[in-house]
């Protein structure tokens, strides 16, 4: 916690601020494109160099084709590849997860609105709220916040769910073409040392180099 108050206050002061196209890459970082389906749009961001594989799924939800995802993912080729439909199995193994997603909806246009604006973030935060208030998990939550990063507005939340295990969750959400977009770092280890205490720093710092090039043109076939 000492390595992350630091850097969460300076994070905080940053977000009043837009992040610039000119910023240096974070230390030992590479950057990446991923092209999004249905030409919604190529993500340009950097990640951990340790991430030498990528890979991208279909995510099939029990509700049906509407509640859909699909999700593209970096890590290391070291560790196991797992899904969501596995969320409590690396823990049982004592797996160790370090991995960056980008998650959107397989069916686009589920938002319905063109609003890009802060109102939009504010709502997610609090549905963010709300749903971690309903597991238990409030406490969990280090801090929520809204920032603009080239342009565009995220809502970013921060979770820490350590205990005798190494848990937290980095999301950077925003609007894209009236579609949900969403990136996220994941960490579980049973060990706590420098990587894992510089891990949420890491995540944030890399979460401002997103850029994104929106491709579409005219409204999707689906």
């Amino acid at each position: 916690m000492k390595y992350l108050l630091p850097f969460v206050v300076l994070f905080l002061l940053a977000a009043c601020q837009e992040a610039k196209n000119d910023e240096p890459l974070p230390p030992h970082s590479k950057l990446v494109q991923i092209p999004l389906i249905d030409s919604l749009g190529i993500i340009t961001i950097a990640v951990p160099e340790r991430y030498d594989t990528c890979y991208s799924w279909t995510y099939t939800s029990d509700c049906g084709r509407n509640c859909n995802s699909q999700c593209y993912r970096y890590q290391s080729k070291a560790l196991r590849i797992v899904h969501e439909f596995d969320a409590w199995g690396p823990q049982l193994r004592g797996d160790t997860i370090d991995k960056f997603t980008i998650k959107h909806p397989l069916v686009m246009r589920r938002y319905g609105t063109e609003d890009t604006s802060k109102n939009i973030h504010v709502a997610y935060l609090k549905n963010v709220k709300k749903e971690a208030q309903m597991m238990g998990t409030s406490n969990k939550l280090l801090f929520d916040t809204i920032q603009k990063i080239d342009g565009r507005y995220y809502a970013i939340t921060v979770f820490d769910y350590s205990d005798s295990l190494q848990r937290k969750e980095v999301t950077a959400a925003t609007i894209i073409n009236e579609n949900s977009l969403e990136f996220t770092y994941e960490l579980l280890s049973a060990k706590k040392d420098s990587f894992t205490d510089y891990f949420i720093p890491e995540a944030l710092s890399l979460l401002k180099t997103i850029r994104i090039q929106e491709e579409r043109t005219k409204k999707p076939s689906r």
